[in-house]
């Protein structure tokens, strides 16, 4: 599908699919008119901190005893440099919030064999953002090796 309202013209689907199509916070956008997109982006923004540091915080509790613990690690997680340096590229945000449903699901594979929530969020992570779903795939797979070798 092609269209001219994207530069010069450009393929749709290829333009737009790294950056918004797999994205569900632009899917939450889509309901309200284009010219809101603007009053749209701070509240989107808020969610996709808030989805990071929930899921980072769900991830880290894991491995702790505290839950104090674990909430100053999603809110590092959820603020941490990679995050605010890149507050102006929208996109950058939701790899961030698929990263730990990843690193759960996989703990959760490697202890209690459930593989179909692995899958998933595998999937979901792919189609939210192929490129950054690369070299999160490489840091799974060093991490998984990494567990094995965790008593």
């Amino acid at each position: 599908m092609w269209s001219w309202q994207t530069d010069l013209g450009a393929n749709f689907i290829g333009s737009y699919s790294f950056y918004t199509l797999g994205s569900p916070f632009f899917w939450l956008s889509m309901p309200f008119p284009a010219e809101f997109a603007k009053y749209l982006m701070a509240p989107l923004l808020v969610l996709k901190i808030s989805c990071c540091s929930l899921f980072a915080f769900a991830y880290i509790r894991r491995f702790v005893r505290k839950p104090q613990s674990a909430l100053i690690g999603g809110l590092l997680y959820a603020f941490s440099g990679f995050s605010m340096y890149n507050v102006f590229f929208n996109h950058f945000h939701e790899a961030m919030v698929v990263f730990p449903l990843m690193l759960i699901a996989l703990e959760e594979t490697v202890v209690n064999k459930r593989r179909v929530f692995f899958a998933l969020t595998v999937a979901l992570n792919a189609f939210v953002n192929y490129f950054f779903f690369i070299g999160e795939c490489i840091f799974l797979v060093i991490y998984f090796l990494c567990r094995l070798t965790d008593p």
